[in-house]
């Protein structure tokens, strides 16, 4: 059996993205630190994006919300190089 979703548009998140900054050439030196910074920040958006989905929001350990302000990355996460999984 098909089940069909409607979808109220109204609920539906609106992203909003940092606009390039035109007077700036990626090729130039000076302007390198704006660049790679604007990498960062994309890729880490993502990575925060792709951990709300997979954990419904809360962290699965404490049950808190995840957006209480802390990094994502940190929130009771052990890096392996320091003995965590």
């Amino acid at each position: 059996m098909n089940r069909l979703t409607i979808f109220n548009i109204s609920e539906t998140a609106i992203k909003t993205h940092k606009l390039l900054k035109l007077d700036l050439n990626p090729y130039l030196l000076e302007n390198k630190a704006y660049f790679q910074k604007r990498i960062i920040s994309r890729n880490s958006a993502k990575f925060r994006e792709a951990i709300f989905k997979i954990y419904n929001q809360l962290c699965p350990i404490c049950g808190e919300s995840l957006h209480n302000g802390e990094k994502v990355e940190l929130h009771h996460i052990k890096p392996v190089k320091e003995g965590g999984a």
